[in-house]
C-alpha cells in the first residue's frame, strides 16, 4: 500500500510541476471572468436572460398573460386551475409521440417531454403549496456559469488524461517506470487517480468562481429560498443554493467517464499528439453525429457513450430520446467507465515497451 501512495504522490507532483497545469487554471479563471464581464456589460438585458433561465414555462405564460410577475397564492390558484388541462396536454402529446416515426417522432417526443416536466413541477407545487418566489438573477447566471465551467474542465482533463500515458512512451520515460518494483496496474491507477484529483481541484475552482461571479453581479439573496425542480422522473424541492450544487455535481460526475475514455485512448496510442487529437475528436464530434442520428429516428443511439456523458441535462431539458432517464444514463455511464478502464489496464499491462 505504501508503494502505491508513493506512486500516487509522484504522479500528482508530476502533474503540478508542469506549467500547463497552472496555465489551465489561468485559462479557466480567465474565461469565467470574461463571462462575468460580458453579462455585467449587458446590464438589464443580461439580467433578463439569466432570470428567465430557470423560470418554468407556466410561470412565463402567466406572467405574459397578466403583464405582471405571478407569485404566492395567486400563482398557486392559477396553477391549480391549469393543472387538469396541462395533464390532458401531456397525455395528448404522449399519444402523438407514440403514433409517429422518424423526425416527427423526435419532435413530438421533445414536446411531450417538456410538457411532462412542466406537469411534474406544477403538480408538486400545488400539492405541497410551494409557490415560486421572485428570484434575483444570480441563480440563473450561476447555472449558466456552471455549464461553461464543466465544459471547459472536461476538455482540460481530457487533454491531461490523453497525454498521461502516451507522453511517457513518447518521451521514453516509461522505460524508467517499468523496471521499478511496481506492478503495471498500480502505475496506471496512480496516473488515473492523480489526473482525477487535478480535475477535482479544477471543479472546486469552477464552482467557486460561478458562485462568486453570480453573487457579485446580481447578489446572494434567495440562497435559502425553496425551489421545485424535476430530474425527469419525479419533482423534488431544494433551495436555490442546493440546486446550484446538485446541478453542478450531476454535470461534474461525467468527468469520470471522459477521463476513463481519455486514459484508454492514451494507452492505445504511443503518440501524445495522436492520443490527444483522437480523444478531442471523439468527444467533440461524435456527440453531434449521434444527435443528428437521433433526430432521424435512430433511437439506438441512446445506448452509445455519447448520449450518456452528462447527467445534468436531466435537470434542465430532459432526455432527447424515448426510453432515457437519469437512472438509465447513470447506469450506462458507470458501465462504459468500467469497460474503458478494463481496456486501458489490459493494454497497459500487456503491451511491450
Amino acid at each position: 500500500m505504501g508503494s502505491f501512495f508513493s506512486l500516487f504522490r509522484g504522479e500528482t507532483k508530476k502533474i503540478w510541476s508542469k506549467k500547463s497545469a497552472w496555465v489551465m487554471i489561468v485559462i479557466l479563471s480567465g474565461i469565467m471572468a470574461l463571462m462575468a464581464l460580458l453579462f455585467g456589460a449587458m446590464g438589464s438585458l443580461g439580467e433578463d436572460v439569466v432570470r428567465s433561465f430557470n423560470q418554468s414555462s407556466l410561470v412565463g405564460q402567466l406572467n405574459s398573460l397578466t403583464g405582471m410577475e405571478i407569485t404566492g397564492d395567486l400563482y398557486l390558484e392559477q396553477a391549480e386551475e391549469n393543472l387538469p388541462a396541462l395533464k390532458e396536454q401531456v397525455e395528448q402529446a404522449r399519444e402523438e409521440m407514440e403514433a409517429s416515426t422518424g423526425i416527427e417522432r423526435y419532435a413530438n417526443f421533445i414536446a411531450y417531454n417538456s410538457l411532462d416536466r412542466e406537469y411534474q413541477v406544477t403538480a408538486y407545487q400545488v400539492e405541497h403549496q410551494i409557490a415560486p418566489e421572485r428570484m434575483v438573477a444570480s441563480w440563473g447566471y450561476i447555472q449558466l456559469a456552471e455549464q461553461l465551467a464543466i465544459s471547459i474542465i472536461i476538455l482540460l482533463v481530457l487533454i491531461i488524461g490523453a497525454g498521461s500515458v502516451a507522453s511517457e512512451y513518447a518521451d521514453g520515460t516509461i522505460k524508467l517506470l517499468f523496471p521499478r518494483p511496481y506492478r503495471r496496474w498500480k502505475i496506471l491507477l496512480a496516473k488515473f487517480l492523480a489526473t482525477l484529483g487535478y480535475g477535482i481541484v479544477l471543479l472546486v475552482i469552477g464552482y467557486a468562481l460561478s458562485l462568486l461571479s453570480g453573487g457579485i453581479l446580481y447578489g446572494f439573496e434567495n440562497a435559502g429560498t425553496v425551489v421545485v425542480r424535476t430530474n425527469g422522473i419525479a419533482a423534488y424541492q431544494t433551495t436555490a443554493l442546493g440546486q446550484s450544487l446538485i446541478f453542478y455535481l450531476t454535470g461534474a460526475v461525467g468527468i469520470l467517464l471522459t477521463l476513463a475514455m481519455a486514459v484508454m485512448i492514451s494507452c492505445l496510442f504511443r503518440s501524445r499528439a495522436a492520443a490527444v487529437g483522437v480523444t478531442l475528436l471523439v468527444y467533440l464530434v461524435s456527440g453531434t453525429v449521434a444527435g443528428l442520428l437521433a433526430m432521424f429516428g435512430a433511437e439506438w443511439v441512446k445506448y452509445t457513450v455519447f448520449f450518456n456523458m452528462d447527467l445534468s441535462v436531466y435537470l434542465q431539458r430532459g432526455a432527447m430520446v424515448p426510453g432515457m432517464n437519469i437512472v438509465f444514463s447513470g447506469a450506462a455511464m458507470g458501465l462504459y467507465t468500467i469497460v474503458f478502464l478494463v481496456i486501458a489496464f489490459l493494454s497497459f499491462c500487456k503491451r511491450d515497451v
